[in-house]
C-alpha cells in the first residue's frame, strides 16, 4: 500500500513509548532467578520480549498478568529452584537477545536445555556467548555456534575473561552465570556497553565491583589484539577498560516494582523531526536517559 507523507509546519505535543526492550529482557530474566516477587510496569510490547517471557514460562516460572493493571507483569521468583526442566525445546522466535541472555542461566541449571527459533534466528552468531560459558564449565552443543543450542548445565566455576568485543548481551550472560558460580568472576570490558544489567543487579542486592584497568602492553596471544591486527594490520600499543568483579553464590533478592522507561531508540525519529522542523516543541514522557544510550541526543545538541 502506497502512502503519501505530507510536510508539516511544526511538530508539537506530548508522546510516550512502550518500555525499552533491552531493559525489559534483563528485568524479566534477573527477576525470574531472584528470591521474591517483582512487578514490572510498562514492559516492552515487542515480539522479542514476548519470546523471553515464553521461554521463562517454559522453564516453569510463574508470570502473572493482572487484568486490572494494564501492561503489568508480576514475576514470582524462587531462585534457581524455581526453574524446572522444559518439556520441549525453548522457542526464542526471532530473538537473539533471548538466547544470549538466557544461556547464562541455562548454564547454571542442573539439567539440559535446548534453544531453537525461527529461520532468521538460526543465522545469528552465538560463539561470543558460548565461549566464556564453556570456560566456566558448561557443556554446550550447537549448529556451528548457532541455534539449535543444547546446554548441559550445572555448578560453574568463576573465570577471568577479557571480552574480545564489547557487547551488553555477552556481559549479561556472564554476569547471570557468575551469580551462582564458585569463586569471583572477573570480566574486563574494554569499551563500555549499555549497563542496564548492572543497574538491575544493584537493585536486587547483587554485589558487583567496577574499577578502571590501568593501560598494559597487550600480550602476543591476546584475542582482542589478534582480531584488531587482522582487521587493521596495525599494532595496538595499550588498551584501557573496566574490570568487573562479581563474587559467586549470590542470590538476587527482589520485592520490587520496576517501571520500565520508554525506548529512546523508538523516540529518536520523533526527536529528529522536532529538531528539523521549525517552530516545534515536543515533550517525550517517561523515556530512558541512561548515559550509555543517549549518544544520539548528545550528538544533536
Amino acid at each position: 500500500m502506497d502512502k503519501k507523507i505530507k510536510r508539516v509546519s511544526k511538530v508539537r505535543g506530548k508522546i510516550s513509548f512502550p518500555g525499552d526492550k533491552s531493559i525489559s529482557h534483563r528485568a524479566a530474566i534477573i527477576a525470574s532467578c531472584a528470591n521474591g516477587n517483582t512487578t514490572i510496569v510498562n514492559y516492552s510490547d515487542s515480539d522479542e520480549f514476548a519470546s523471553t517471557l515464553n521461554c521463562l514460562r517454559q522453564y516453569g516460572i510463574e508470570i502473572e498478568q493482572p487484568e486490572a493493571e494494564q501492561n503489568t507483569l508480576i514475576i514470582h521468583g524462587k531462585g534457581l529452584d524455581g526453574f524446572s526442566q522444559p518439556e520441549k525445546e525453548l522457542d526464542a522466535g526471532d530473538s537473539a537477545a533471548t538466547v544470549r541472555l538466557l544461556l547464562g542461566i541455562a548454564a547454571s541449571l542442573p539439567f539440559e536445555s535446548t534453544f531453537d527459533g525461527s529461520a532468521r534466528l538460526k543465522t545469528r552468531p552465538m560463539l561470543r556467548v558460548i565461549e566464556p560459558l564453556e570456560k566456566m564449565g558448561a557443556q554446550i552443543e550447537s549448529n556451528n555456534f548457532r541455534v539449535p543450542i543444547t546446554v548441559k548445565g550445572g555448578k560453574l566455576k568463576a573465570i577471568k575473561y577479557i571480552m574480545p568485543l564489547s557487547t551488553s548481551q555477552v556481559k549479561g550472560a556472564i554476569f547471570s552465570a557468575g551469580f551462582f558460580a564458585d569463586g569471583k568472576t572477573e570480566l574486563i570490558e574494554r569499551i563500555p556497553s549499555r549497563d542496564h544489567f548492572e543497574r538491575l543487579m544493584s537493585l536486587m542486592k547483587i554485589k558487583l565491583k567496577k574499577e578502571k584497568v590501568q593501560p598494559v602492553q597487550p600480550k602476543a596471544n591476546d584475542e582482542f589484539e589478534r582480531r584488531l591486527r587482522k582487521l587493521s594490520k596495525s599494532q595496538v600499543v595499550e588498551e584501557r577498560g573496566f574490570l568487573y568483579t562479581l563474587p559467586g553464590n549470590q542470590n538476587p533478592v527482589s520485592n520490587l516494582t520496576l517501571e520500565i522507561p520508554g525506548d529512546i531508540s523508538a523516540a529518536a525519529l520523533f526527536v529528529a523531526a522536532a529538531v528539523l522542523v521549525k517552530n516545534s516543541e515536543l515533550t517525550i514522557e517517561n523515556i530512558s536517559l541512561n548515559p550509555s544510550r543517549i549518544g544520539f541526543i548528545i550528538f544533536i545538541r
